[in-house]
């Protein structure tokens, strides 16, 4: 192989992480970068390859959890998941079918989905929260 192919191959995995800014390439231009290195110093085809294919499985294995902790630092946890399993005050008629149906739980007012999607819940009656599915609550009720 020759150096044309790992700087070509390096620059399409560069383009291709910032592109999707996920860490999914970047560990693969590392390894073409090393490959290309070996490939100037007149390293073999196989020298390449395994070089290429090992420094980016240590770059995956081991760097990507602290870059993936370093890039992750801004987003913010929720304490959402702690309201499953509570009772929510239902306020508004939830009907998946006609995309209504509102709550409230803690003072706070959310969406609610019901769990069995043909099943309407009547404002007022009790429920509790069995899932959260992004800003949805999906709700059981409690009595008959």
């Amino acid at each position: 192989m020759t150096l044309l192919f790992w700087l070509i191959v390096f620059l399409v995995f560069i383009a291709l992480e910032a592109v999707s800014m996920a860490l999914t390439s970047i560990w693969f231009a590392g390894g073409a970068l090393a490959a290309f290195f070996v490939c100037s110093a007149d390293g073999g085809v196989k020298l390449q390859l395994a070089i290429f294919t090992v420094v980016s499985a240590i770059l995956f294995l081991c760097v990507r959890p602290a870059a993936k902790k370093l890039v992750n630092k801004r987003i913010q946890k929720t304490n959402a998941g702690s309201l499953i399993g509570k009772p929510v005050r239902i306020t508004e008629e939830v009907d998946n079918a006609n995309w209504r149906g509102k709550g409230v739980v803690e003072g706070m007012e959310w969406t609610v989905r019901a769990k069995k999607p043909a099943s309407i819940i009547t404002a007022w009656m009790s429920s509790k929260i069995v899932d959260i599915q992004g800003v949805k609550l999906i709700v059981v009720q409690t009595d008959s």
